[in-house]
């Protein structure tokens, strides 16, 4: 994987044809192949056999609408994780994680509102599991990077919420530009970059 520099071991790879497929071993330039992955790939990326093959990354578009997600029915909490993952993995929102809540509160983050009714509606209809979103106040989302001793230093107003993506790093939710120039000022040593 060009992304990561795993190597993956695929099986039962398969050529896709109208309404066909048939197992394949060997593919070539124009093939559509479908593979079984347990979560390796992401979209965008790029798989190769000897020299590595980079491609630009796909664009991505910074969130501006912003809930929380809640499974109604935690006896189907298996099947709401598994449904949301595959959901992140082909795209459809981003998640975050709001590291100051005792309880796992997921945030969705995605360019429009319709991207959250297509997740509701597939979580529902794909894994059985219904849902209660709930929209936030929130505008901006920005990622904070900077050194291990400016990051200790960060101090934040109450109205902000501190929040990690899917890879761990630091997020930043604000409710609007004001807070976010404040926030600036207050730590110019640290870097607020825009979720792309």
């Amino acid at each position: 994987i060009a992304r990561s520099g795993a190597k993956l071991r695929l099986a039962r790879s398969h050529r896709l044809f109208a309404q066909g497929r048939e197992t394949t071993d060997v593919a070539y330039p124009g093939d559509i192949i479908g593979l079984t992955s347990n979560g390796d790939l992401r979209l965008g990326d790029t798989l190769y056999a000897g020299d590595p093959v980079r491609y630009e990354p796909m664009p991505e578009f910074s969130p501006e609408c912003f809930a929380r997600l809640e499974c109604i029915d935690t006896r189907r909490r298996k099947q709401f994780d598994r449904g949301l993952k595959q959901l992140v993995d082909e795209g459809a929102v981003r998640l975050l994680i709001n590291v100051q809540s005792t309880a796992r509160e997921l945030i969705l983050a995605a360019v429009g509102l319709l991207q959250f009714a297509v997740v509701q509606a597939r979580l529902e209809s794909e894994y059985g599991v219904a849902t209660r979103l709930t929209p936030m106040e929130t505008k901006l989302a920005r990622r904070v990077q900077g050194s291990p001793a400016s990051l200790s230093k960060l101090s934040l107003p109450r109205t902000v919420m501190t929040v990690e993506d899917r890879d761990g790093r630091l997020v930043i939710l604000f409710n609007g530009p004001y807070e976010l120039e404040s926030c600036r000022k207050n730590h110019p040593d640290l870097e607020f970059v825009v979720l792309g």
